[in-house]
Formats: C-alpha cells, sequence, structure tokens
C-alpha cells in the first residue's frame, strides 16, 4: 500500500511542483554560468565588441542546438527526467572546473595562439550548453500529459525557466562575482544544477512512463498543413529571437547615455529582460486555447511597435528631464550614496525595455505551440523551435554588432527592426488566415504603425540625449558618431571654449588645465625617467594627448591600441594638445582590446604607458588587476618602466588603494607620482602608478634637465606649469615601503574576481580626495642619483610647495615657492570660478538643478557669499527638494549663520525624520552652536538609519569628548579606525581625548602621527604644540608653532602658542614681538593682551606693560591677572579711562 503523503505526490498538481521548481534552478544556474563565463572570457578574448558577440552567439547557438538534441531524446525515451537530471548533474560538475578551463586559455600565447584561444574557447562553452539547451524540452514532455499538446504547459515552463534565469543574472551581476569572484561564484551555482537534478529524480519517482507515442489521441490540426504551419512558427521563432538580441545591443548603447560605463547597468538590462519575458511567458496560458498563430502574429506586430514606442518614451525623458529624470537625487533615502546608480538603472530601464520583453516573452510560447501542435511532438518539437529561435538569437547579435555603426545608426537600427518584426507579422496572418481584404488589413497595421512612427518620432534622439546630458545651452556639438564599438562626440563649452572628447556620453579627456596635465605627464615621465627609450606601447588612445607627449621623446615607434577607430576621429578635434600626433609616422593605431594586443605580441618595450578609463568602468576592470600588470611586466624590456594614470575621483579611499596595492604585487619596487592643481571647478589630481622592471627605480636629475632642455619635450611639458627638474619631481608622492604600509591590509584584484567595478564594503567611508595622499607623501631624496646639494635643497622646496597644493593652500604655495610656474596657471583657472557659474546659471534661468550646480559650486569654490541668490532661485523653482534644502542649510552653516542653519535643517528633520543625512548636518550644527549633548543625539539618531555614515561617527567622537564621556568616544573612534586606520581626523581626536585624560606623552605620539598624515593642517599642528609645551618640550612645541606659521601666517592662535612657549622659555623680547603679532590678528585676544602685557614687565618697560594690562581690563573687566600686574606696577589705568585704545605703543 502507498503511504498518503506519496500517494498525494502522483496527483498531477504534486507532480507539476517539482518540475516548476526544477525548472526555476535550472534557469537560474544556466544564467549564473552565462554571466560568469563570459567574465572569464573577457581575459582570454578581449573586450572587443566582436568578440562578446561571438562568446553570447557560442551560447546561443550552444542552447540552441541542445535543445534540439534533448527534443528528439524527448521522443524516444520513457523517462525524460532522468535524463534530464544526468544532464543536470554533468553540467553542476562541469561548472565547478570551467573557470580555471577558462581563465587557462590565455597562457596560450603569441598571435597565432589568438585563433586557437577563440576556438577552444567556443568549444569549452558550446558543450555545457548543450546540457542547458536540452533541459526545456525534457521538461515540458515530462510535463505535458497523455493527450494534451503542450501549448498548456510551454508558457508556465517557459516562465519558470526564464524566472529562474532573471533571478540567476540579477544575484550573479549585483553580488555573486563581487562578493566570491568567477570560480567560487561558478561552483556555488552548480548546486542549482543539482537541486534541479534532485527534483527532476523526486519526480520521475512518482510519475508513469511516458506512453508510446502511438496510444496518445491527435487533437484536430489546423486548417493549413502542417508543414506550412511548422515553417512559419520556426521563421517566426527565428525572427523573435533576432529581433529581441539585436534589441539588446541597441538597448545596451542607448542605457550608456544615461548610467556611463557602469557594472550593474548590464546586469539590470538582462534581468528586466529576461523577468519581461518570464510574465510574458506566464500569460500566455490566458490565451492557451486561442489561435496561436493569430496571436503569435500580434505578439510580434506588437513588439515592433512596443520597442518604438518604449525607445522613444525613455528618449523622451533624458532630453527633457537628464540623467535623473525621476529625480532620485533629490530623495531623502539615496542622495549621496554610492548605491544610487543602482537605483536609477532599476527605475529607468523597465521604460526602455520591459514592454517589448513582456510581448517577446508570451510570443515564443504561442510560437512553439503552432509548431508542436500533435502532442506526440512535444519534446520534438520545442526543441526545433528553440533552436531556430537561438539560431536567431546568435544571428542578431553578430549582425547587430557588425551593422551597427557601418549600416544602421542606433535611432534607424531600432526601425529596421521594428519593420522586420512586422513583415513577420503579416506574414504569419497572410499565410494561416483566408486570403481577404480583413486579413491583409490586420496584416498591413504593424507596418502601418511603425511607419507612423517612424513619422512622429523624432530624428536623431540618441544625439539629442547626448546633448541634453551635457548641456544643451552651452555645449555645441563638433562631432558625434555612431561607431560599432560606441558613440564618440567631441562638444565644446561656449562659456569657456574648453573641449570633451565623450564615449557613450561620458567624458574622457577635456582640454582642462590639471586634466590635460595629467595626460601630458602620463606620455613624457616614462621616456624622462627612462635613460634611453627606444619602442613603446600604449593602451587606449584617448584624445592622443599622452600619446602626442610620448612621441615628443626621440622614440623608433609606439604602438597604440584602442578598442574603436572612431576615437582616432574625434581626436583629430584635440590636435593642439596632442601635437598632430596621428599624422606621426611613428605612431601605430591598432584597433584592438589593449591586454589582447600584449598578449599575442612577442615584442618588447621599454616604456608602456596604460591611458585605461576609469576602474569603475564595466569594460576596465581588466586593465587593474594583478594578472595585467604582471602581462604588462613580462612584455617590457629589463630596465622598461610603466606607468598607469589612475583618477581619484569617483573612488573611496580604500579603493584607490587597492588599485595601488595591486599594481604593487607585480611592481614590489613601484612609486606613485600625482598631479594635483586647480580648474574653474575646483582642486583635482590624477595619480600614476610607476613601475620599472629588474630594479629599483633611480633618478638622474641631470638626465631629465638634459632632455627638457630639447625644445620639443620642455615647450610641451613647460605649456602645463612643468618647465623644471624640481617642477616634474615635485609629483612624487611615495616608494615602494611606504605605499606597502598604506595599503597594507586591503585586498588586490585578480581577473577571477575585480572588486572595484562593483558597489562593496570598500566603497563605503571617505571618497578620495587629493590631501589624502599627504597621508603616504614622503621625500624623493632616496631616489636621486647623482644631484648636487642646491639642485636636492631646490627639489625640496619645490616639493614643500607642491604639497601645499596637495592641501588645498595654493596661495601660500606661490608665496614659498616663487618659481613655481604651474601655481600661477592655478590662480589664473580659480578666477574663472564665479564668471563661468554666473555664466552658466544666466543660460539655464528656468533650470533648478543648474541653479543648485551653480550654488554649491560656487559655496565650495571660495564665493559663498555669490553663492545665495542661485540657492533662492533654485528653491524658487522646487521648494520642495529635499537635496536642495540640505544644502542650503550646509552653506548657512558655513556662513556662521549656525541659528537659521539649524531652522532649516530642523524643517527638513520634520519632513523627512528618517533621513540619516539631515541628521548628520543637524548635528553639526548643533555641535558648533556649542550643544554637544544634542548634537551627540543627532549623530546617534544619522547612525540608526545608516550606520556606515563616517562623517557621523566622526561627529559623534567629537560631541562625546566634548561632554568629557570618554569611554563613549573612545568606542566611537576605535570604530572609526577600524574602518579607516589612515584617519588624521580621527588620530586628532584621540590625540585631544588623551590629553583631556592626562596621557600627555601618547597625545603627543598621537598628534605627530595625525600631523605627518596631515602636514599642512594648523588646528592639529596647534594642538600638538600645546601638549609639548605641557609636558615641557619648549623647543619642540616652538618648532610645532613655527611650522604652523609657516603655512598660516596669519593665525592668531599659532602666534599665541609661539609666544606662549618663548615666554615660558623666558625669551620676552621675542614673546613681546609675538603677542602684539596676536593683537595685531585679534585685537580682542585677553591672553594675548595678558603675556604682552608680563613680557614688557619683565623687559622694564613698565609703561607699555601698564597699557597692555589695561587693554586687558577693557577687554575683561575684573581680569585678576591684568589686576596682579598692575599692582606689581603700582599703577593702574585711570590715566587712559577716558581712551578705549589701551594698545601698547
Amino acid at each position: 500500500m502507498v503511504p498518503p503523503v506519496f500517494a498525494a505526490f502522483r496527483r498531477w498538481p504534486f507532480r507539476r511542483a517539482p518540475i516548476i521548481v526544477a525548472a526555476l534552478f535550472s534557469g537560474g544556474a544556466s544564467l549564473a554560468y552565462e554571466v560568469a563565463w563570459s567574465r572569464a572570457l573577457v581575459v582570454p578574448l578581449g573586450n572587443a565588441s566582436d568578440a562578446a558577440a561571438i562568446v553570447l552567439a557560442a551560447f546561443m547557438i550552444g542552447i540552441g542546438a541542445g535543445a534540439w538534441i534533448g527534443g528528439e531524446w524527448a521522443e524516444r525515451t520513457r523517462f525524460p527526467l532522468r535524463i534530464y537530471a544526468l544532464m543536470e548533474l554533468l553540467l553542476g560538475a562541469y561548472a565547478v572546473v570551467a573557470p580555471p578551463l577558462l581563465s587557462s586559455l590565455s597562457q596560450i600565447p603569441g598571435e597565432s595562439g589568438a585563433l586557437l584561444r577563440r576556438l577552444l574557447a567556443l568549444l569549452l562553452i558550446a558543450l555545457p550548453c548543450l546540457a542547458m539547451g536540452m533541459s526545456l524540452p525534457l521538461l515540458v514532455r515530462a510535463w505535458t500529459r497523455k493527450g494534451r499538446t503542450l501549448r498548456w504547459t510551454v508558457g508556465l515552463a517557459y516562465a519558470a525557466n526564464t524566472a529562474g534565469a532573471a533571478m540567476g543574472a540579477w544575484i550573479t551581476g549585483y553580488w555573486g562575482l563581487a562578493l566570491l569572484g568567477v570560480a567560487r561564484w561558478s561552483a556555488l551555482a552548480a548546486l542549482g544544477s543539482f537541486s534541479a537534478a534532485f527534483l527532476a529524480t523526486l519526480a520521475e519517482s512518482f510519475r508513469p512512463s511516458t506512453p508510446p507515442p502511438d496510444s496518445l489521441s491527435p487533437e484536430i490540426l489546423p486548417q493549413t498543413t502542417p508543414t506550412t504551419v511548422q515553417r512559419l512558427a520556426g521563421l517566426a521563432t527565428f525572427i523573435m529571437g533576432f529581433v529581441v538580441l539585436a534589441n539588446e545591443v541597441l538597448w545596451t548603447r542607448v542605457l550608456t547615455f544615461v548610467f556611463g560605463h557602469d557594472t550593474y547597468a548590464f546586469a539590470t538590462m538582462l534581468a528586466v529582460v529576461l523577468v519581461g519575458m518570464a510574465l510574458g511567458g506566464a500569460l500566455h496560458r490566458l490565451v492557451a486555447s486561442a489561435d496561436q498563430a493569430a496571436w503569435t502574429a500580434g505578439l510580434l506586430g506588437g513588439f515592433s511597435v512596443a520597442s518604438l514606442v518604449s525607445f522613444w518614451l525613455a528618449a523622451h525623458l533624458v532630453i527633457h528631464f537628464g540623467r535623473d529624470p525621476f529625480r532620485l537625487e533629490s530623495s531623502p533615502y539615496l542622495a549621496g550614496s554610492v548605491f544610487i546608480e543602482i537605483f536609477r538603472e532599476l527605475t529607468f530601464t523597465p521604460l526602455l525595455l520591459f514592454l517589448p520583453c513582456l510581448l517577446a516573452g508570451a510570443a515564443f510560447p504561442a510560437a512553439c505551440s503552432l509548431y508542436a501542435h500533435r502532442s506526440e511532438s512535444v519534446g520534438r518539437g520545442l526543441g526545433r523551435v528553440t533552436f531556430v529561435n537561438g539560431l536567431g538569437s546568435a544571428l542578431g547579435a553578430i549582425t547587430t554588432s557588425l551593422l551597427l555603426g557601418t549600416v544602421f545608426s542606433v535611432q534607424g537600427a531600432f526601425f529596421a527592426l521594428a519593420i522586420l518584426s512586422a513583415l513577420m507579422a503579416a506574414v504569419v496572418l497572410f499565410f494561416t488566415r483566408p486570403r481577404c481584404f480583413r486579413t491583409a488589413g490586420w496584416a498591413l497595421l504593424p507596418i502601418a504603425a511603425v511607419g507612423l512612427l517612424a513619422l512622429w518620432i523624432p530624428s536623431a534622439m540618441p544625439r539629442a540625449m547626448l546633448l541634453a546630458t551635457v548641456g544643451p545651452r552651452h555645449q555645441t556639438l563638433l562631432h558625434y558618431e555612431e561607431a560599432r564599438t560606441g558613440t564618440v562626440s567631441v562638444v565644446e563649452n561656449r562659456i569657456n571654449q574648453e573641449r570633451q572628447l565623450l564615449m557613450n556620453g561620458i567624458n574622457e579627456v577635456t582640454t582642462r588645465l590639471v586634466h590635460d596635465q595629467s595626460f601630458k605627464v602620463l606620455g613624457h615621465l616614462a621616456p624622462l625617467l627612462h635613460p634611453n627609450p627606444k619602442k613603446g606601447v600604449m593602451i587606449c588612445l584617448g584624445a592622443g594627448i599622452s600619446a602626442g607627449a610620448a612621441l615628443a621623446h626621440p622614440l623608433d615607434s609606439l604602438d597604440v591600441v584602442d578598442l574603436s577607430s572612431a576615437v582616432a576621429r574625434g581626436a583629430r578635434y584635440f590636435e593642439k594638445q596632442n601635437r598632430g600626433v596621428l599624422d606621426d609616422p611613428r605612431f601605430h593605431l591598432h584597433i584592438d582590446d589593449g591586454r589582447q594586443y600584449l598578449l599575442n605580441t612577442s615584442e618588447r618595450f621599454d616604456v608602456a604607458m596604460i591611458d585605461s578609463t576609469h576602474p569603475k568602468a564595466v569594460d576596465s576592470w581588466i586593465l587593474y588587476t594583478v594578472e595585467f600588470y604582471e602581462l604588462v611586466r613580462d612584455r617590457l624590456s629589463e630596465g622598461g618602466i610603466v606607468v598607469q594614470w589612475l583618477p581619484l575621483h569617483g573612488l573611496s579611499e580604500r579603493e584607490f588603494k587597492m588599485i595601488v596595492r595591486t599594481f604593487q604585487q607585480a611592481f614590489p619596487s613601484m612609486t606613485l607620482w600625482a598631479n594635483v592643481g586647480f580648474e574653474t571647478y575646483g582642486q583635482v589630481g590624477y595619480a600614476k602608478l610607476v613601475g620599472i622592471r629588474g630594479r629599483p627605480l633611480a633618478i638622474d636629475p641631470a638626465q631629465i634637465a638634459a632632455k627638457l632642455r630639447d625644445s620639443t619635450i620642455g615647450k610641451d611639458l613647460a605649456d602645463w606649469g612643468v618647465e623644471s627638474v624640481e617642477e616634474l619631481l615635485n609629483l612624487f608622492i611615495a616608494g615602494p615601503a611606504s605605499l606597502e604600509a598604506w595599503t597594507r591590509g586591503l585586498p588586490v584584484q585578480h581577473d577571477d574576481r575585480p572588486m572595484i567595478p562593483y558597489r562593496t564594503a570598500f566603497s563605503l567611508g571617505r571618497r578620495m580626495v587629493p590631501a589624502r595622499l599627504l597621508a603616504v607623501r614622503e621625500p624623493i631624496s632616496p631616489w636621486l642619483v647623482k644631484a648636487s646639494p642646491d639642485q636636492k635643497q631646490a627639489i625640496v622646496r619645490s616639493a614643500e610647495g607642491q604639497g601645499l597644493v596637495l592641501g588645498g593652500l595654493l596661495s601660500r604655495a606661490r608665496e614659498l615657492d616663487v618659481s613655481n610656474h604651474s601655481v600661477p596657471l592655478y590662480e589664473h583657472q580659480i578666477a574663472t570660478t564665479l564668471p563661468y557659474y554666473e555664466a552658466l546659471a544666466a543660460l539655464y534661468p528656468d533650470d533648478a538643478d543648474r541653479q543648485f550646480e551653480a550654488a554649491t559650486q560656487l559655496a565650495a569654490l571660495g564665493h559663498p557669499s555669490h553663492a545665495g541668490r542661485y540657492y533662492e532661485r533654485a528653491l524658487a523653482l522646487r521648494p520642495e527638494d529635499y537635496r536642495f534644502r540640505l544644502d542650503y542649510g550646509h552653506w548657512l552653516l558655513g556662513l556662521g549663520r549656525g541659528k537659521e542653519a539649524i531652522e532649516v535643517l530642523s524643517s527638513l528633520r520634520d519632513d523627512v525624520p528618517r533621513a540619516a543625512l539631515v541628521h548628520y548636518n543637524l548635528g553639526a550644527a548643533v555641535l558648533a552652536s556649542g550643544e554637544a549633548g544634542a548634537a551627540a543625539g543627532h549623530f546617534e539618531t544619522a547612525l540608526g538609519y545608516d550606520d556606515t555614515l563616517y562623517g557621523a561617527r566622526i561627529g559623534l567622537a567629537r560631541a562625546r569628548i566634548a561632554l568629557s564621556e570618554e569611554e563613549k568616544a573612545q568606542r566611537a573612534l576605535a570604530r572609526s579606525q577600524a574602518d579607516n586606520p589612515w584617519d588624521e581626523d580621527v588620530m586628532h581626536l584621540w590625540g585631544i581625548l588623551r590629553t583631556r585624560q592626562g596621557r600627555w606623552e601618547e597625545a603627543e605620539s598621537l598628534l605627530r602621527k595625525a600631523h605627518r598624515w596631515a602636514p599642512y593642517r594648523s588646528d592639529i599642528l596647534l594642538d600638538l604644540g600645546r601638549v609639548q609645551a605641557r609636558r615641557g618640550n619648549l623647543r619642540d612645541a616652538e618648532k610645532s608653532y613655527v611650522l604652523l606659521l609657516r603655512y598660516a601666517p596669519q593665525d592668531p592662535a599659532g602666534w599665541l602658542g609661539l609666544a606662549d612657549a618663548m615666554a615660558a622659555s623666558k625669551r620676552w623680547a621675542e614673546a613681546a614681538e609675538s603677542y602684539a603679532k596676536v593683537l595685531e590678528l585679534d585685537s580682542v585676544s585677553v591672553a594675548a593682551a595678558l603675556g604682552l602685557g608680563e613680557s614688557l614687565e619683565k623687559l622694564q618697560r613698565n609703561d607699555s606693560a601698564r597699557d597692555a594690562f589695561c587693554l586687558a581690563l577693557h577687554l575683561q573687566p575684573g581680569q585678576q591677572r591684568a589686576q596682579a600686574g598692575l599692582k606689581r606696577l603700582e599703577a593702574d589705568c585711570s590715566g587712559n579711562a577716558s581712551n578705549d585704545d589701551h594698545t601698547p605703543k
């Protein structure tokens, strides 16, 4: 007797459940494999569009072929679920070993090995894809009951499988690869295949074997012959696969205009595509009993219209509302978050592609039902339909990759695909319906709709999208080209005539001062440091500025590698900056993936320049891994030098350090350099990672000076503020030992697990800005050879000036290093800030975001008094905007209008009580007003809503110290230090806390460390001097104060500390001069008046001493020290009673 619980499984609904869940697991695992293995193949095959299209085609053809085989087997076996389980087990086992197999292809070197790598890659992908493709026909054959066609089952099976695929793509793209890497994630995804095999085995245990085909009852056939119907169904699924995959290529291109090269954009797009298709497949069941030919045609026609309407809607939103059409940046819970881009993608992407994918998802089971209309051909029919669908998908991806930019524009391709889909719908209707005017009318309807949309939708919408994102009123489009690998454009700013080279709407190169200075240094640095370079290689052309700089040197040849030939055409607009490098006979451009070029070539290079795009970009991670750096090292000749450009913006401090640490794994003797300066838009900086093969770096200043005397080399650098050896060498930041300590404890990037492109725990915390480099900066002297004492002194002086530039003290840098040629250039740039943003705001009087941009930039860049009217205009246009109100309160606080700031922020807090940033800023405002207790409450509330808000934790520590709550302060500081052990603010606060506890020696040690990390911070030097004086180390205290005043000569607190130290040393005359300087800077300083009186008393200048004591009493009536001083002098202030000016003469 069968137990009741098992008997229940024999009923159809219970037997169906394991099959549905198995389809879900199978789809999830398959897409996890596809995404992970595609990532693994980027290394051996490259990032070029052709390679990506070939990989995608291999997946689709392999899955299609597997579906054909699975369909045939499904009709020949009595136990389809057993075969399915076996395939899933084999697939899961392969998933464990696939990543190392795929990555090992990179070991096949040389140009001749490129073809072999591709062939082996296709083989290693196609074999497991056969197993993936077999799953659906086998499952549907097992699911379909006796006497039923697949029209009742294929939709749900397809929906379950595709829904699982959506989840697999989403989880893999968002978390799996970032957290575990390709190999471990592929192995973990194998659990999905194993689970599917287990469920299939469970379902098979309670399922009767499939009866022979001849025992099945045939259903009523359509009026037309089966051959015609099957051909139409097959052609329809082929076309649907073609247009869907082709549209995916176009959707990806359109989304780059909105999200740039963000890593999550593709994962989001893929997940939305699959969700739409899964829902479409599920909804097909609602029309399973209807005429499948009519529904197939209707869905194809609907797809053609929906794809165009969705494209128009997405483009329209960007053109009229910018890159953030839903204003997520103004959301209280997303503003300032590193995850905001993900939410923008999740909200915008469905508008572009969800509806077309929903219709495509319903069209597939409809076409399958049309093809396999008899129950005895369920598996075979589904397998064949899936095969032609996969074939169409592969050809769609390859064809679009080949023709986009050469035959079709993006918008033209959308229309061409829509017409193809509409024509297919007409063909299906024409051959399955009676030949009459009504049929002709329905057949022509989607074609007519596409034609009307072609007339109605504005032309060149992608071009308009691009212009809308950069600023249509102040940017002129000089060049626009939709090429195969991306859209290249050049714009010119009408306000200041700056030019930008854009790739897919993202700024890659601009003619700004510091930006171009960085590219000049990138091209010059390696040839200047190398004794005699002859052969060079450069990865990424950009605008050719670095290549032009490199060829200012007597190189025999420079091989430049770039993915897009269109970039070279864009670079023609920068010939002034790149010195016409494209026409230099030594310049050799290779259109290829940079890493592939190095892998294939057997050449050795004296110098290599890596001008890779931002490390956060989805396609640039392969140029920031250990394996890439090792490849570069292997392609260098002995003593060869590599320089890689590395931005500071867009990275957290820890992410920046991770890249440095990764580079050092391949080049242990690396050095770090950076050019930092000021532009119209504020302080900016770009780092250079410098590695050398075979020996430590040795810098000969005389050799560099000789090269700079060459008129071509010298002028090319002089135009950007680098005219001497000293000005080049002041860009040096640190050597290997310091860098190793600075980056210790952080992970490195490997091909298997690149973390920088993702939002991880390392993305949180402080942003990377130029001042952070000061923590690791050290003198260059250990790397100098043959430098004279005078030259070393000049280098030290120049380095100090550049250090002040890093610290933001530009005017002081000019005063201390008058020979620096770059500082005047920076000052000229700063002078353009106010007129630029005034002009920008004038061009966009009705644009709240542009008004806000002008307000925030002016407030941050030294013009806070001018920012007010733009804040007010922005708030008048959007009075409820959270971001505007928050920043307005912050601006008020910066102006010292604390009461008003607290009112604004309190009102905002009442409106959005759960916004962490509001509580954080309110805490800062309240703390500035002296209410430490209330401030601590706000900071704690902020951390309660967002525990990663680093600034709130620092603020909480400050408040706790002010409240003398030492234990709580220590906890807050310990947590902050664990997050960032190199934070000078944390170390400073530790020093203050130890001072409060009377632990003076420890306090001095902590403050010294804080000073090393932030050498130009006057508040740290002031506290350090006070602690040293308290310990009796008067000489050290005096040094600290003198150093403070060197960098901030108008700081009255520094002069007061210096005066006190001199007085404690009984150097009364010097002390008196310093006290007088304090009163000159701060005429109401009681402490300075008292110190001056006592110093003058010691000098027996009694009349002047009396005046000083009288001043103290005037400023603070009843001051006891002043009264005691007058008593000692046997004097009073009666003689000056009518004179308010008691300043000693």
